[in-house]
């Protein structure tokens, strides 16, 4: 399978050495392309933790990044981190 995304390989089914995590890459290829640079860095573990939290909250909500700011989960253990979120201006 051809990948017209920048710095994935074209051959990169072979790379991934997890069937879940070739079935998951297919579906952000075809749905979410725009997202698909992010999840192969992740999937190769070249991510920041920064990013490995963007990947996770742009999954649980649906890929809409409106959502994540509006995240009503405040439970999830990664809910201060979350992206998206408008900047707080302090008093001084």
């Amino acid at each position: 399978m051809t990948t017209p995304i920048k710095n994935i390989p074209t051959d990169w089914e072979s790379q991934l050495d997890d069937r879940h995590r070739v079935r998951r890459f297919k579906q952000v290829l075809d749905h979410y392309p725009k997202r698909a640079t992010l999840f192969w860095r992740l999937y190769g573990g070249k991510t920041t933790p920064r990013e490995c939290i963007k990947a996770f909250c742009l999954e649980c909500n649906g890929w809409e990044e409106a959502a994540i700011r509006h995240c009503p989960s405040t439970a999830c253990p990664i809910f201060k981190f979350r992206p998206y979120q408008a900047k707080v201006k302090e008093a001084k």
